[in-house]
């Protein structure tokens, strides 16, 4: 399940994007990450976008889910 926030710059980087609204969608990251039984390594992956629409933040959320 997925986090979606929107919000607006504290500090830009440009004097151009002062104004603009950030949206944002990421993983929950568990409180403890536990292996599977009788594995000797596992690989956990989180997925963060950033975006400056709704629209774009979900296709990039959508993009990072299927590289994985």
């Amino acid at each position: 399940m997925c986090s979606y926030k929107v919000g607006t710059l504290n500090a830009a980087e440009m004097a151009s994007t002062s104004d603009e609204r950030v949206h944002v969608m990421y993983d929950r990251v568990p409180h403890k990450l536990v292996p599977p039984r009788n594995t000797r390594r596992a690989k956990w992956v989180f997925v963060t976008a950033v975006a400056l629409s709704r629209h774009h933040v979900e296709q990039y959320y959508e993009e990072g889910n299927i590289v994985q």
